[in-house]
C-alpha cells in the first residue's frame, strides 16, 4: 500500500511555521525565511511539486515589489509574475527531490524599490502543492520601515 504525507514547511525552522522580518526602505533585499533553520521536507522524497509564494497587503505599483531566488538548479523552473506578485517554482522534466526546492527557497528574498513605501507590512504566503496531498501554507510577515528622504 502507498503512503502519502503532506510536506512539512517551517519558515522559521525549530521556532515555528511562520516567520517575521523587517525591510527598511532604500535598503537591499531581505531574506523572508530564517536561513539558519529553514525546513522543507516530504516523506515522498521526489514529486512534481508546485510552490507559489505571493505578496499580499497593499502592494505597490507592479514591478516595485519583487520576490527572487538564486541558485535554481536544472529540474526546477522559477518565474515571477509582477501582475500577481507571485513567485512560482515548478518541477520540469519529471519528479524532483524536495531537497532541491528547499535549497532554492532558502535563498528567497524580498525587495521594495518604491520611492515612498505605502503601508506598515506585507504578508507573504507560501503554498506548497504536493500532488498527492493538500497544499501546505505558511506565512512571512514583512514589517516595513520608511525612511525620510533628505530635503
Amino acid at each position: 500500500a502507498s503512503y502519502y504525507s503532506s510536506p512539512v514547511l517551517l519558515l522559521n525552522g525549530i521556532y515555528g511555521t511562520n516567520y517575521t522580518t523587517t525591510f527598511t526602505e532604500q535598503m537591499g533585499p531581505v531574506s523572508i525565511v530564517n536561513t539558519s533553520s529553514f525546513f522543507l521536507v516530504d516523506r515522498d522524497v521526489s514529486n512534481e511539486y508546485v510552490i507559489k509564494v505571493t505578496i499580499h497587503g497593499g502592494v505597490e505599483q507592479p514591478g516595485q515589489e519583487i520576490l527572487s531566488v538564486s541558485n535554481v538548479p536544472a529540474g526546477i523552473d522559477a518565474s515571477y509574475d509582477n501582475g500577481t506578485n507571485t513567485l512560482t517554482l515548478t518541477t520540469v522534466n519529471g519528479p524532483q527531490p524536495i531537497s532541491l526546492f528547499a535549497t532554492v527557497l532558502s535563498t528567497i528574498t524580498y525587495v521594495n524599490t518604491a520611492d515612498e513605501i505605502t503601508g506598515l507590512y506585507r504578508t507573504v504566503e507560501f503554498d506548497v502543492d504536493d500532488p498527492d496531498m493538500d497544499i501546505v501554507i505558511a506565512f512571512t510577515t514583512i514589517l516595513l520601515v520608511m525612511v525620510d528622504d533628505p530635503a
